[in-house]
């Protein structure tokens, strides 16, 4: 018998952050084709025929390469992959004196540990400026300060570009100064993450990135139905549930085909959504705290002068609507993050690709600002509108009560019903609207967000051409509409 080194065991950074967090985010996920990923896929086989074609410019030689890689694909997602790979064309450098396409990737090894961070290059490419590895990002996340970290170890003379082809913009990465403590942190935490039990699950943003939502059983399943890893899953949440009233399309683009936003930019920000952000964070720390007055000032600071008055005068708002509820809720937890899973027919797909029927989980969830209790048999959800219209979404009551139902049944604790409140904080006055679900109107909500999970489950999973489209006056301010508009019929 011949004892050695134990194999090396690679850190999934993709994981690392989740499973700190949550250690049952660790393992596999139930089934649900990763197009994005596909779509990448695609982009790079174009790419490698491009340059083994002598990187062609012609017209009629570029769409050879799109038709023979990109035909298989709906219209919708044929126009996203040709405006990606018409974006890595313009980026690449223009005087290269060799390119090689299957490039070394950049490894750190961390002894102690014996793990390693692999950093996976596409090409590698000399010019006059030196050589530099290239990555190919179709998405949103560049190469993070660890992998950079990962990537420029001692022996390392490449410079490493991220091409962001939905930015359209080449990327230069540089060496973090810390490169080997950050590859040494790396590897201590993921070697903490996989040795902790994976019990004690923690619900939060990291959910909507997490393969096990319908499993976790933070999410638990409503009715009969067992969700396996072979279950196709569907992850929405609130504001996209509210979206399927509105456009089916404009909810399923982003929740279940992955479809990039038309500007390839998914940071929206405004002197209003920065106001109603940090009124949200500083109230959910406020309810549970000794001294709200002090959090109310110290979040004026975080804000631009000139939105100081709003914020203090929504502080305000919350202040009087709360004290003046006829209803009062006791406060038992803050930034709630919960939800329900439904499992319906619908349209499947397997390894291969090929579509069928069967079971699909529909996970629902939210984040509620206040979680708590009217009286010992009525639970509550408080939430705080800060928008203009000021209004609750469209399947949003029904969720939050449907959840907070389950959430306590499966905590063993029967309830006489739940009460839901909007605070309407831009009215003046500010005032609370209240819905109350007893037991026969919680199975009416079930079976209304049944109806959604069914509409969902329903759409061809690898299609984006398959959910249909209603126009209204929210085109003005979809962010696919510039997809949407060419694919019309």
């Amino acid at each position: 018998m011949t004892y050695g080194r134990p194999p090396l065991e690679k850190i999934d950074l993709r994981e690392l952050d989740r499973i700190e967090i949550c250690p049952p985010a660790r393992g596999p996920g139930s089934k649900t084709p990763d197009l994005a990923l596909e779509r990448w896929k695609a982009v790079r086989e174009a790419t490698v025929r491009w340059h083994h074609d002598d990187m062609p410019s012609d017209p009629s030689s570029i769409d050879g390469i799109e038709k023979d890689f990109f035909d298989g694909w709906d219209v919708i997602q044929r126009r996203v992959l040709t405006e990606l790979f018409a974006a890595y064309r313009r980026l690449f450098p223009s005087d290269p004196t060799h390119v090689d396409l299957d490039p070394v990737a950049g490894v750190a090894l961390h002894e102690s540990t014996n793990r390693t961070i692999g950093v996976a290059v596409q090409v590698e490419v000399r010019g006059q400026s030196g050589v530099q590895a290239l990555r190919i990002k179709t998405g949103r996340a560049g190469t993070s300060e660890i992998e950079a970290a990962a990537f420029y170890q001692p022996e390392e003379r490449r410079t490493l570009v991220d091409l962001r082809l939905a930015a359209d913009d080449a990327v230069t990465i540089p060496p973090p100064e810390d490169a080997s403590q950050l590859v040494e942190d790396a590897a201590n935490r993921w070697d903490r993450a996989v040795t902790t039990p994976r019990t004690g699950r923690v619900a939060g943003l990291h959910c909507y990135s997490c393969p096990r939502p319908a499993r976790c059983g933070q999410y638990p399943v409503v009715g009969e139905g067992d969700v396996s890893r072979w279950t196709r899953t569907v992850l929405v949440s609130k504001s996209r549930l509210a979206d399927v009233a509105r456009c089916v399309r404009s909810a399923a683009w982003p929740v279940i085909y992955s479809i990039p936003r038309d500007d390839g930019d998914d940071e929206y920000d405004s002197a209003h959504l920065v106001v109603g952000n940090q009124f949200h964070r500083t109230v959910a720390a406020a309810l549970v705290s000794d001294d709200p007055a002090a959090w109310y000032e110290a979040a004026t600071t975080t804000v631009a002068p000139s939105e100081v008055a709003d914020l203090r005068w929504l502080f305000d708002q919350h202040e009087a609507v709360w004290v003046s509820d006829p209803r009062p809720v006791s406060v038992a937890r803050t930034e709630y993050q919960f939800g329900v899973t439904f499992v319906v027919d619908g349209v499947t797909v397997d390894r291969q690709g090929r579509v069928g029927s069967g079971n699909v989980a529909v996970t629902m969830m939210g984040v509620t600002d206040v979680n708590g209790w009217e009286s010992a048999g009525v639970a509550a959800v408080v939430e705080h509108r800060t928008g203009s219209a000021s209004s609750a979404l469209a399947h949003e009551a029904d969720l939050y009560a449907v959840s907070a139902w389950h959430a306590l049944a499966s905590l063993g604790r029967s309830v006489d019903g739940v009460a839901v409140h909007f605070h309407h904080l831009r009215a003046d006055p500010a005032v609370c609207d209240r819905e109350f679900y007893a037991p026969a109107r919680i199975a009416d909500a079930e079976a209304r967000l049944r109806e959604v999970a069914r509409e969902l489950a329903a759409l061809h999973p690898t299609d984006a051409s398959s959910p249909g489209y209603t126009t209204g006056a929210w085109c003005e301010w979809c962010q696919w509409v510039g997809k949407c508009l060419p694919s019309r019929a």
